[in-house]
């Protein structure tokens, strides 16, 4: 294409003029126009990317005028039924279905028009109906509790050499980690109240009812009574089969323990201890620890590093649990 070598064609019309022409790159439009104009390299660069990016435009543009409308309100309307009976369904599963003659990016564009996003579950166990009202009902009779006078108890397992989810690699590295198929692990048994922790024992094999009566015998009662010599505090522990067996209630009767008799079933968030075990598993993981002994180390170097002031805060939350519990009606609720 000729270009007219008048001196009053503005710059931006003689590069576009190049542009269009199939010249598209800027050191050879800037050697073009340089009888005209004195502009640097960098400029010319500028321009043509603009150039570059309407010419995106226009062609997405035009490419979603040509597809936004295929679908009619009858073909959004079956989509729609059909989410509604299996929400799981793929872009392509719906197409099939429906035997729709459109591409799978129009399909999609529907469906995040009308209100749809495609999204990853989170699974949780299932919840009965009962669940909640136990929660509701819990949350109403433990509003005026004396946080200061709770010991709360709880249980978890700790394993060795886990490795992170994610890590800085370069493009050549296998992004592949080899871990032991079974590998060591140990159990902790804590407690703690809002004044400090309380007690720490790590023990290994299968807790049952009578190892977990011993564990108190040992190593709670001892160290509870210290903080509260008058045994005039009340246990938290949730209803784990160990922990509601008749020899450990016939040994808490014994000691007269007073304790929540009604705590509500798969109710994690409720017991702020799990926040600890949170704590204690996110800094094992950074260190990646591969032998038991070190593990038990590190589980102790934790548990004895934990502040008072993080015993009372957790203590205390529970009142701010108790009303999370109420507002979402006995749903579940996060820790």
């Amino acid at each position: 294409m000729e270009i007219e070598s008048n001196t009053q064609i503005s710059y931006n019309v003689r590069v576009q003029v190049l542009y269009e022409s199939g010249i598209k790159k800027p050191e050879t439009i800037k050697n073009r126009i340089k009888p005209f104009y004195n502009v640097s390299l960098r400029t010319v660069q500028r321009t043509v990317k603009q150039l570059r990016e309407d010419v995106d435009m226009v062609e997405e543009q035009e490419y979603d005028n040509s597809n936004r409308f295929i679908l009619n309100d009858k073909d959004r309307e079956k989509i729609k039924k059909l989410l509604d009976n299996n929400m799981f369904l793929t872009v392509s599963e719906i197409k099939q279905k429906l035997h729709l003659e459109c591409h799978d990016t129009t399909i999609n564009n529907e469906l995040l028009r009308i209100g749809f996003s495609y999204k990853n579950i989170n699974q949780i166990p299932f919840q009965p109906a009962n669940y909640q009202q136990q929660r509701i009902k819990f949350a109403n009779e433990c509003k005026n509790i004396n946080w200061n006078r709770v010991v709360f108890v709880d249980e978890c397992s700790v394993w060795c050499n886990q490795a992170k989810k994610k890590c800085w690699m370069q493009e050549n590295q296998k992004n592949t980690v080899q871990v032991q198929k079974y590998p060591q692990k140990v159990h902790v048994f804590g407690t703690f109240c809002s004044k400090r922790i309380i007690t720490l024992h790590i023990f290994e094999g299968t807790l049952t009812g009578e190892m977990y009566k011993q564990i108190l015998m040992k190593h709670f009662f001892p160290k509870v009574q210290n903080i509260y010599p008058q045994n005039d505090f009340t246990l938290l522990q949730d209803k784990d089969p160990k922990h509601e067996s008749k020899v450990v209630q016939d040994y808490l009767n014994f000691k007269k323990c007073d304790r929540f008799r009604n705590w509500p079933p798969n109710s994690p968030g409720l017991n702020p201890i799990e926040n600890i075990w949170g704590l204690m598993k996110r800094y094992l993981l950074k260190l990646h620890v591969k032998e038991k002994q070190k593990l038990k180390r590190e589980i102790r170097r934790f548990w004895n590093g934990m502040s008072d002031a993080l015993c009372e805060k957790l203590a205390y939350s529970m009142v701010k649990r108790l009303q999370n519990v109420l507002e979402k009606k006995g749903e579940k609720i996060q820790y």
